[in-house]
């Protein structure tokens, strides 16, 4: 019940940061998760990746960091001040 609750105020919080905030000042953060979850899948659970799971999360890593970079370079000055 309380991993429920903390999963639906967390998808709650990213879905307003995804709103107010530019894409590519929230995109870093999704790009986090792939770490948290290798963290916790090797803490709780003693569940290390394989070579292929890190190839495949660089991969993702790389495309997150260009889709930022490129949202960031297009983005118009004025975006860059949070909307309320």
């Amino acid at each position: 019940m309380v991993l429920g609750s903390a999963e639906i105020l967390g998808q709650y919080a990213l879905t307003n940061a995804f709103r107010h905030a530019p894409v590519y000042v929230t995109g870093p953060i999704e790009c986090t998760g792939l770490l948290w979850e290798i963290l916790f899948g090797w803490w709780f659970f003693r569940d290390f990746p394989s070579f292929m799971v890190f190839g495949g999360a660089a991969l993702i890593v790389a495309i997150c960091i260009v889709i930022v970079t490129l949202e960031k370079d297009r983005a118009p000055t004025h975006a860059l001040r949070f909307r309320r």
